[in-house]
């Protein structure tokens, strides 16, 4: 049995489209998770627009440890996965930290 460490995430390509452009990305499948993110960096390096959420969010490790707060959101967005599902949804900007943990790093 693959232990933690070694274990790939499942990701997944989708289309987020905003405004006037369609961009394909990475996205990390996490059933687990009580919220739906995006990178801050993603957001800044495509100019996304970012709003102030209404309240602020203290996003946690599954162990309990708190990790960051998120202050801002981006959407409604189209997500497109496949060309049989589309939906309109609104991301929490994170941060790269929020991504990794422990020794797992999900980014590669």
């Amino acid at each position: 049995m693959p232990t933690l460490n070694k274990m790939k995430p499942l990701t997944i390509v989708v289309n987020l489209t905003a405004a006037d452009f369609c961009l394909p990305v990475n996205a990390l499948l996490n059933s687990g998770s009580a919220g739906k993110f995006i990178s801050g960096a993603l957001c800044h390096q495509h100019q996304l627009k970012t709003t102030a959420t209404p309240k602020i969010y203290q996003i946690h490790l599954v162990i309990g440890r708190p990790l960051r707060q998120v202050r801002y959101s981006v959407g409604p967005i189209q997500l497109q996965i496949g060309i049989l599902h589309v939906e309109e949804i609104h991301l929490l900007v994170g941060v790269v930290s929020i991504y990794r943990s422990g020794n797992t790093d999900w980014s590669s």
